[in-house]
């Protein structure tokens, strides 16, 4: 069984992240989701999420493209603890790790760290319509 994983906020689920989600099931049998917390979006994206982690979660399991939906690692309202030291990939193992096309620095810091091994396989998947359907242009909207 392939395993693929992917990362993100998720936060009020649109065109794209269904486009995501499926894109990065083909890749594999069974996907996993590491879905942030809202102290790692307060952090990263200087926001409030605009849903709880439980109610993205839920949406998330939803989808007929998600298998498991898990929390990313923890990430304090300084960013501190856990967050980067990928230790949700080290539990779950994943074959593939897909990255949005917007997610370029999490791919370098990835391919960094996981640089010696054969595996996880790091890739970059293509955008769908993201004139349209980028979060951060839905959520201004909202």
């Amino acid at each position: 069984m392939t395993k693929v994983m992917v990362f993100g906020a998720f936060d009020v689920l649109h065109e794209g992240h269904h486009h995501f989600l499926k894109d990065a099931k083909a890749l594999g049998d069974y996907l996993i989701v590491a879905l942030a917390s809202d102290a790692s979006i307060r952090f990263l994206k200087e926001h409030e999420p605009k849903q709880s982690f439980d109610e993205r979660a839920a949406a998330l399991s939803l989808s007929e493209y998600v298998d498991e939906v898990v929390a990313g690692d923890e990430l304090d309202d300084d960013g501190n603890d856990a967050f980067g030291t990928w230790q949700i990939i080290d539990k779950l193992r994943p074959d593939i790790i897909a990255c949005g096309y917007d997610q370029q620095a999490i791919k370098e810091l990835l391919t960094q760290r996981f640089a010696t091994l054969d595996s996880p396989r790091i890739i970059s998947l293509s955008p769908f319509e993201p004139t349209i359907y980028k979060s951060s242009l839905l959520n201004s909207l909202i």
